[in-house]
């Protein structure tokens, strides 16, 4: 199946804009962020309160905190657990696109914190998009085509949709992965345009969902495929120094 640039259109300033004229507000009261409203998840393996950092970032924020350890003991009161028993997540993703998320999960871990990384969602639709194409190119090179796999890596990495989608092999495999879990050809076509218009907008967002999906990948690989993985991730690897390169680069947020 090929996608045509009119199937990925997408007016969301518009419907943005439409659903804030439609829509009606609470007042600043009834929006305030109390601390008993950050979420706190238990995780046993590692017998810790986790926290997001996004979340205690965010409360900070909010509520003109500018020291995590004050809004930490806040969010730990209200939720009546003890300061000792919190280590923070953080999204790779936040790390990669965000400096100042990245400075903050430093500062943590220097002053003693534990902070644990969480890679992207399998279910985001760059990492949907970069498994469809390593799946390409491990066929490509079994079927003595490496060159066409490389073609598709290189598309994907660049953000040239255009070639990537009008390949029956990406299209079919990014439709079966959609029905498998249970959702329609609709809701992929808006996913992508979503991850088109954003990327557009936002090219730092989109690189950093790469590189985690990427890095995310090369750990299935290297199981997966053992001693065979070593030409394979030398490629993605590549793939994963350019999109960095373009993360170091000043923020420049496009309209």
């Amino acid at each position: 199946m090929v996608y045509t640039e009119e199937d990925l259109k997408t007016s969301s300033i518009d419907e943005a804009m439409s659903l804030l004229e439609n829509t009606s507000y609470l007042t600043d009261q009834e929006s305030q962020y109390f601390p008993e409203m950050v979420p706190i998840r238990e995780n046993s393996r590692l017998q810790r309160n986790i926290v997001r950092l996004e979340d205690l970032v965010e409360y900070s924020y909010a509520n003109g905190i500018t020291e995590a350890g004050i809004s930490l003991a806040q969010i730990c009161e209200a939720s009546k657990i003890d300061q000792n028993s919190v280590a923070f997540s953080v999204d790779e993703v936040s790390v990669l696109e965000d400096a100042e998320m990245e400075d903050t999960a430093r500062l943590l871990i220097e002053s003693g914190a534990e902070v644990y990384l969480a890679p992207i969602n399998e279910n985001d639709i760059a990492y949907i998009l970069a498994e469809s194409v390593i799946e390409a190119m491990i066929v490509s090179e079994e079927e003595g085509q490496e060159e066409y796999g490389d073609a598709l890596f290189e598309a994907f990495i660049s953000n040239d949709y255009e070639t990537l989608l009008a390949e029956d092999f990406i299209t079919e495999s990014l439709s079966d992965k959609f029905a498998s879990a249970g959702k329609s050809i609709e809701s992929l076509k808006d996913r992508l345009s979503n991850t088109i218009s954003q990327g557009a907008r936002n090219s730092r967002n989109l690189a950093a969902r790469k590189v985690s999906s990427l890095k995310t990948l090369g750990n299935k690989v290297r199981t997966s495929l053992g001693g065979g993985a070593k030409k394979l991730m030398g490629k993605m690897n590549q793939g994963v120094n350019y999109l960095t390169s373009e993360l170091k680069k000043p923020f420049q947020n496009q309209v």
